[in-house]
């Protein structure tokens, strides 16, 4: 799997998560905007028909 790809549709559901977690915190556009751009992200990787091989799946999991 293309890791810079992987990286970042990372990084967009962490921020999406992180996001959800203090949206108390956060003004509403900002968890809004984590929203829109953690889709745009999974939507590439779907798109691109991008998924974790065994080891990588398996370091996810143990992470």
């Amino acid at each position: 799997m293309n890791s810079e790809i992987y990286r970042q549709v990372k990084m967009a559901q962490r921020f999406y998560y992180l996001a959800v977690k203090f949206e108390n915190r956060l003004p509403k556009g900002t968890v809004d905007f984590a929203k829109k751009i953690c889709d745009v992200y999974t939507k590439m990787a779907k798109k691109m028909e991008l998924s974790l091989n065994s080891k990588e799946l398996l370091d996810e999991i143990l992470k």
